[in-house]
Protein backbone atom coordinates (compact mmCIF):
# COMPACT_ATOMS: atom_id res chain seq x y z
CA UNK A 1 0.00 0.00 0.00
CA UNK A 2 2.88 2.22 0.87
CA UNK A 3 4.48 1.43 -2.51
CA UNK A 4 1.17 2.26 -4.26
CA UNK A 5 0.34 5.55 -2.46
CA UNK A 6 4.13 6.54 -3.12
CA UNK A 7 3.73 5.89 -6.93
CA UNK A 8 0.43 7.67 -7.28
CA UNK A 9 2.07 10.66 -5.78
CA UNK A 10 4.39 10.95 -7.98
CA UNK A 11 2.15 10.63 -10.94
CA UNK A 12 -0.10 13.15 -9.47
CA UNK A 13 2.68 15.59 -8.84
CA UNK A 14 3.40 17.15 -12.14
CA UNK A 15 -0.03 18.01 -12.18
CA UNK A 16 -0.31 19.40 -8.65
CA UNK A 17 2.53 21.72 -9.55
CA UNK A 18 0.56 22.50 -12.40
CA UNK A 19 -2.39 23.76 -10.35
CA UNK A 20 -0.67 25.33 -7.87
CA UNK A 21 -0.61 28.67 -9.34
CA UNK A 22 -2.03 30.52 -12.39
CA UNK A 23 0.76 31.79 -14.21
CA UNK A 24 2.19 29.16 -16.59
CA UNK A 25 5.59 27.93 -17.03
CA UNK A 26 8.04 29.85 -19.95
CA UNK A 27 5.93 32.95 -19.21
CA UNK A 28 6.79 36.53 -17.96
CA UNK A 29 6.60 36.91 -14.50
CA UNK A 30 4.33 39.19 -13.20
CA UNK A 31 5.78 42.07 -12.25
CA UNK A 32 5.26 43.89 -8.64
CA UNK A 33 6.35 46.01 -6.21
CA UNK A 34 5.74 45.75 -2.26
CA UNK A 35 7.34 47.24 0.69
CA UNK A 36 10.00 45.20 2.39
CA UNK A 37 9.48 45.24 6.44
CA UNK A 38 11.87 48.58 6.70
CA UNK A 39 9.39 50.21 4.57
CA UNK A 40 11.71 50.83 1.24
CA UNK A 41 9.37 49.69 -1.89
CA UNK A 42 11.20 46.81 -3.71
CA UNK A 43 10.47 45.85 -7.25
CA UNK A 44 11.12 42.43 -9.25
CA UNK A 45 12.27 44.21 -11.68
CA UNK A 46 15.01 45.71 -9.54
CA UNK A 47 16.35 42.49 -10.18
CA UNK A 48 16.59 41.95 -13.78
CA UNK A 49 19.09 39.37 -15.73
CA UNK A 50 19.06 37.40 -12.16
CA UNK A 51 17.92 33.97 -11.68
CA UNK A 52 15.25 34.49 -9.07
CA UNK A 53 13.75 32.49 -6.01
CA UNK A 54 10.90 33.23 -4.19
CA UNK A 55 8.49 31.87 -1.34
CA UNK A 56 5.46 33.14 -0.74
CA UNK A 57 4.43 32.38 2.45
CA UNK A 58 2.42 32.98 5.50
CA UNK A 59 2.93 33.62 9.58
CA UNK A 60 1.44 31.29 12.22
CA UNK A 61 1.47 28.40 9.61
CA UNK A 62 4.31 25.48 10.54
CA UNK A 63 4.58 24.18 6.47
CA UNK A 64 5.72 27.65 5.76
CA UNK A 65 8.08 28.03 8.32
CA UNK A 66 9.71 24.96 7.63
CA UNK A 67 9.88 25.67 4.39
CA UNK A 68 11.60 29.11 5.04
CA UNK A 69 14.03 26.79 7.00
CA UNK A 70 15.15 25.20 4.33
CA UNK A 71 14.52 28.00 2.15
CA UNK A 72 16.97 29.96 4.31
CA UNK A 73 19.92 27.49 4.19
CA UNK A 74 19.91 27.45 0.19
CA UNK A 75 19.90 30.48 0.61
CA UNK A 76 23.06 30.75 2.20
CA UNK A 77 24.72 28.49 -0.58
CA UNK A 78 23.51 29.96 -3.44
CA UNK A 79 23.84 33.38 -2.40
CA UNK A 80 27.46 33.27 -3.84
CA UNK A 81 26.08 31.88 -7.01
CA UNK A 82 24.36 35.50 -7.70
CA UNK A 83 20.93 34.26 -7.45
CA UNK A 84 18.29 36.76 -5.78
CA UNK A 85 16.47 35.51 -3.02
CA UNK A 86 13.03 36.87 -1.92
CA UNK A 87 10.37 36.17 0.47
CA UNK A 88 6.80 37.52 0.95
CA UNK A 89 4.75 37.49 3.59
CA UNK A 90 1.10 37.03 2.66
CA UNK A 91 -1.18 39.83 3.82
CA UNK A 92 -1.47 39.23 8.42
CA UNK A 93 -2.64 42.70 8.94
CA UNK A 94 0.33 42.01 11.98
CA UNK A 95 3.84 42.90 10.34
CA UNK A 96 5.48 42.85 13.93
CA UNK A 97 4.30 39.23 14.02
CA UNK A 98 6.75 38.93 10.03
CA UNK A 99 9.35 40.84 11.61
CA UNK A 100 9.54 38.07 14.86
CA UNK A 101 9.81 35.11 12.08
CA UNK A 102 12.56 37.02 10.46
CA UNK A 103 14.41 37.78 13.36
CA UNK A 104 13.72 34.25 15.03
CA UNK A 105 15.01 32.16 11.69
CA UNK A 106 17.98 34.57 11.39
CA UNK A 107 17.00 35.88 7.70
CA UNK A 108 19.15 37.63 5.67
CA UNK A 109 17.36 38.21 2.29
CA UNK A 110 14.55 40.76 1.19
CA UNK A 111 11.18 39.77 3.06
CA UNK A 112 8.60 41.57 1.28
CA UNK A 113 4.61 42.71 2.94
CA UNK A 114 1.73 41.57 0.02
CA UNK A 115 -0.84 44.15 2.39
CA UNK A 116 -3.03 44.09 -1.13
CA UNK A 117 -2.71 40.40 -1.55
CA UNK A 118 -1.58 41.81 -5.30
CA UNK A 119 0.98 39.07 -5.63
CA UNK A 120 -1.30 36.49 -4.62
CA UNK A 121 -3.57 37.49 -7.41
CA UNK A 122 -1.25 38.30 -10.24
CA UNK A 123 0.50 34.85 -9.35
CA UNK A 124 -3.01 33.09 -8.85
CA UNK A 125 -1.00 31.25 -5.95
CA UNK A 126 -3.06 28.47 -4.02
CA UNK A 127 -1.08 27.05 -1.95
CA UNK A 128 1.12 28.23 1.06
CA UNK A 129 3.80 28.49 1.07
CA UNK A 130 4.84 28.11 -2.41
CA UNK A 131 8.26 28.66 -3.93
CA UNK A 132 8.77 30.21 -7.49
CA UNK A 133 11.89 30.04 -9.47
CA UNK A 134 12.28 32.57 -12.43
CA UNK A 135 15.17 32.59 -15.04
CA UNK A 136 17.76 35.30 -16.05
CA UNK A 137 14.99 36.31 -18.85
CA UNK A 138 12.26 36.66 -16.64
CA UNK A 139 10.78 33.83 -16.91
CA UNK A 140 8.85 31.84 -14.71
CA UNK A 141 10.23 28.14 -14.70
CA UNK A 142 9.04 26.45 -11.69
CA UNK A 143 6.91 26.29 -8.45
CA UNK A 144 7.14 24.27 -5.41
CA UNK A 145 3.63 24.03 -3.79
CA UNK A 146 3.93 23.56 0.14
CA UNK A 147 6.54 21.80 1.49
CA UNK A 148 7.22 18.26 0.21
CA UNK A 149 9.56 15.99 1.84
CA UNK A 150 11.77 16.56 -1.40
CA UNK A 151 11.70 20.04 -0.97
CA UNK A 152 15.16 20.57 -0.39
CA UNK A 153 16.41 18.45 -3.15
CA UNK A 154 13.65 20.02 -5.73
CA UNK A 155 15.24 23.53 -4.90
CA UNK A 156 18.51 22.53 -5.19
CA UNK A 157 18.16 20.57 -8.24
CA UNK A 158 15.80 23.07 -9.85
CA UNK A 159 18.39 26.20 -9.26
CA UNK A 160 21.27 24.01 -10.45
CA UNK A 161 19.52 23.14 -13.99
CA UNK A 162 19.11 27.19 -14.46
CA UNK A 163 22.19 27.97 -13.71
CA UNK A 164 23.39 25.28 -16.20
CA UNK A 165 25.00 22.57 -13.82
CA UNK A 166 23.06 20.09 -14.70
CA UNK A 167 20.62 18.58 -17.35
CA UNK A 168 16.92 18.72 -17.27
CA UNK A 169 17.25 14.68 -17.19
CA UNK A 170 18.71 14.51 -14.18
CA UNK A 171 15.96 17.16 -12.55
CA UNK A 172 12.92 14.72 -13.99
CA UNK A 173 14.81 11.84 -12.18
CA UNK A 174 13.67 13.27 -8.77
CA UNK A 175 9.95 12.14 -8.90
CA UNK A 176 9.91 9.56 -11.79
CA UNK A 177 7.92 6.71 -11.29
CA UNK A 178 9.52 4.86 -13.28
CA UNK A 179 12.73 4.30 -11.42
CA UNK A 180 13.52 0.65 -9.07
CA UNK A 181 13.85 1.19 -5.06
CA UNK A 182 17.40 1.09 -5.77
CA UNK A 183 17.57 3.27 -8.41
CA UNK A 184 15.82 6.09 -5.84
CA UNK A 185 18.06 5.19 -2.60
CA UNK A 186 20.99 5.57 -5.29
CA UNK A 187 20.02 9.25 -6.74
CA UNK A 188 18.59 10.38 -2.99
CA UNK A 189 21.85 9.53 -1.17
CA UNK A 190 23.86 11.04 -3.94
CA UNK A 191 21.80 14.28 -3.34
CA UNK A 192 21.80 14.34 0.44
CA UNK A 193 25.47 13.45 -0.01
CA UNK A 194 25.66 16.61 -2.10
CA UNK A 195 23.70 18.85 -0.24
CA UNK A 196 25.71 17.98 2.71
CA UNK A 197 28.85 18.90 1.21
CA UNK A 198 27.10 22.36 0.30
CA UNK A 199 25.75 23.10 3.15
CA UNK A 200 29.07 22.49 5.00
CA UNK A 201 30.93 24.95 2.89
CA UNK A 202 28.67 27.47 3.70
CA UNK A 203 29.69 26.88 7.62
CA UNK A 204 26.17 25.09 8.31
CA UNK A 205 27.62 22.13 9.79
CA UNK A 206 24.37 20.45 12.13
CA UNK A 207 22.16 21.05 8.71
CA UNK A 208 25.23 18.85 6.57
CA UNK A 209 25.22 16.23 9.31
CA UNK A 210 21.64 15.58 9.30
CA UNK A 211 21.63 15.70 5.70
CA UNK A 212 24.61 13.36 5.49
CA UNK A 213 22.73 10.96 7.83
CA UNK A 214 19.86 11.10 5.71
CA UNK A 215 22.18 10.25 2.37
CA UNK A 216 23.42 7.13 4.88
CA UNK A 217 19.85 6.09 5.26
CA UNK A 218 19.13 5.78 1.64
CA UNK A 219 22.31 3.69 1.07
CA UNK A 220 24.14 2.30 4.18
CA UNK A 221 26.93 0.91 1.91
CA UNK A 222 27.84 4.20 0.73
CA UNK A 223 31.07 4.55 2.08
CA UNK A 224 32.11 8.39 1.09
CA UNK A 225 28.84 9.81 2.60
CA UNK A 226 29.31 7.80 6.06
CA UNK A 227 32.82 8.71 6.24
CA UNK A 228 31.38 12.63 5.92
CA UNK A 229 29.31 11.96 8.58
CA UNK A 230 31.91 10.42 10.74
CA UNK A 231 34.27 13.62 10.37
CA UNK A 232 30.85 16.10 11.03
CA UNK A 233 30.07 13.72 14.49
CA UNK A 234 34.04 14.33 14.90
CA UNK A 235 33.45 17.85 14.22
CA UNK A 236 30.70 18.29 16.53
CA UNK A 237 32.26 16.70 19.41
CA UNK A 238 30.71 13.08 19.28
CA UNK A 239 34.00 11.36 18.91
CA UNK A 240 31.97 8.04 19.82
CA UNK A 241 29.50 8.26 17.20
CA UNK A 242 32.22 8.86 14.87
CA UNK A 243 33.96 6.08 15.54
CA UNK A 244 30.98 4.43 15.06
CA UNK A 245 30.50 5.46 11.39
CA UNK A 246 34.40 5.01 10.89
CA UNK A 247 33.94 1.20 11.87
CA UNK A 248 31.15 0.75 9.81
CA UNK A 249 33.18 1.78 6.75
CA UNK A 250 35.96 -0.65 7.70
CA UNK A 251 33.69 -3.32 7.39
CA UNK A 252 33.00 -2.44 4.23
CA UNK A 253 36.35 -1.00 3.08
CA UNK A 254 39.01 -2.52 5.22
CA UNK A 255 41.86 -0.22 3.78
CA UNK A 256 39.74 3.17 4.08
CA UNK A 257 42.23 5.83 4.32
CA UNK A 258 39.34 8.08 5.88
CA UNK A 259 38.24 5.99 7.94
CA UNK A 260 41.49 5.17 9.72
CA UNK A 261 42.55 8.37 9.97
CA UNK A 262 38.70 9.52 11.29
CA UNK A 263 38.98 7.15 14.19
CA UNK A 264 42.92 8.10 15.26
CA UNK A 265 41.61 11.42 15.02
CA UNK A 266 38.32 10.21 17.35
CA UNK A 267 40.49 8.21 19.82
CA UNK A 268 43.24 11.69 20.43
CA UNK A 269 40.30 13.47 21.16
CA UNK A 270 38.95 11.32 23.94
CA UNK A 271 43.07 11.11 25.51
CA UNK A 272 43.47 7.50 23.91
CA UNK A 273 46.80 8.76 22.68
CA UNK A 274 49.06 5.32 22.17
CA UNK A 275 45.82 4.12 19.96
CA UNK A 276 45.65 7.27 17.76
CA UNK A 277 48.73 6.64 17.06
CA UNK A 278 48.50 3.41 15.69
CA UNK A 279 45.40 4.11 13.73
CA UNK A 280 46.81 7.33 12.54
CA UNK A 281 50.25 5.58 11.89
CA UNK A 282 48.03 2.83 9.84
CA UNK A 283 46.58 5.62 8.07
CA UNK A 284 49.80 7.36 6.09
CA UNK A 285 51.13 4.04 5.18
CA UNK A 286 47.80 4.44 2.90
CA UNK A 287 48.33 8.40 1.86
CA UNK A 288 51.84 9.76 2.61
CA UNK A 289 50.40 12.94 1.38
CA UNK A 290 47.87 13.95 4.19
CA UNK A 291 49.23 17.05 5.96
CA UNK A 292 46.36 16.53 8.01
CA UNK A 293 47.20 13.28 9.91
CA UNK A 294 50.89 13.73 9.74
CA UNK A 295 49.71 16.99 11.69
CA UNK A 296 47.75 15.07 14.43
CA UNK A 297 49.98 12.23 14.38
CA UNK A 298 52.30 14.90 15.57
CA UNK A 299 50.45 16.14 18.47
CA UNK A 300 50.02 12.72 19.49
CA UNK A 301 53.22 12.49 20.14
CA UNK A 302 53.85 15.52 21.64
CA UNK A 303 51.43 14.36 24.27
CA UNK A 304 52.89 11.33 24.74
CA UNK A 305 56.12 13.18 25.84
CA UNK A 306 58.22 12.58 22.25
CA UNK A 307 59.13 15.95 21.18
CA UNK A 308 61.71 14.30 18.49
CA UNK A 309 58.81 12.23 16.73
CA UNK A 310 56.58 15.00 17.52
CA UNK A 311 59.12 17.48 16.00
CA UNK A 312 59.27 15.21 12.59
CA UNK A 313 55.67 15.02 12.06
CA UNK A 314 54.86 18.47 12.57
CA UNK A 315 57.42 18.59 10.06
CA UNK A 316 56.04 16.51 7.31
CA UNK A 317 52.94 18.20 8.03
CA UNK A 318 54.54 21.42 6.79
CA UNK A 319 56.26 19.81 3.69
CA UNK A 320 53.36 18.68 2.50
CA UNK A 321 51.25 21.57 2.96
CA UNK A 322 53.96 23.54 1.59
CA UNK A 323 53.60 21.71 -1.65
CA UNK A 324 49.83 21.64 -1.71
CA UNK A 325 50.24 25.80 -2.02
CA UNK A 326 52.80 25.87 -4.37
CA UNK A 327 50.98 22.95 -6.46
CA UNK A 328 47.47 24.90 -6.89
CA UNK A 329 49.26 28.30 -7.07
CA UNK A 330 50.72 26.84 -10.35
CA UNK A 331 47.98 24.95 -11.84
CA UNK A 332 45.18 24.11 -9.82
CA UNK A 333 44.80 20.70 -11.53
CA UNK A 334 48.02 19.17 -10.57
CA UNK A 335 46.55 18.50 -6.73
CA UNK A 336 44.11 16.51 -8.96
CA UNK A 337 46.39 14.50 -10.64
CA UNK A 338 48.85 13.67 -7.61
Amino acid sequence: MRILLLILSMLLAPLQYALSIEVPYGKTAPDFTLQNIEGADVSLKDFKDEVIAIIYWEVDHDYSYRALEDYRDIFRIYKRRGVQFIGIAADTGNQNKVSEAVTHLNIRFPVLLDSSRSVLGSYGIRVYPTTLLIDRKGKLVYAIPGHPVLYISMLDGYLQYILGDIPKEEIKAITSPQKTEADESELMAGRNYNLALKFSEAGLVNRAMKTAETAVRYKPDMIKARNLLGFFYLQTGKPDKAIQEFRKTLDTDPESFDAKAGIGMACLSQGEVDYAIQELTQAVKLDKKSSAVYYELGKAYELKGDKEKALGMYKKSLTIADDEMFLSQVDPRCRQNR
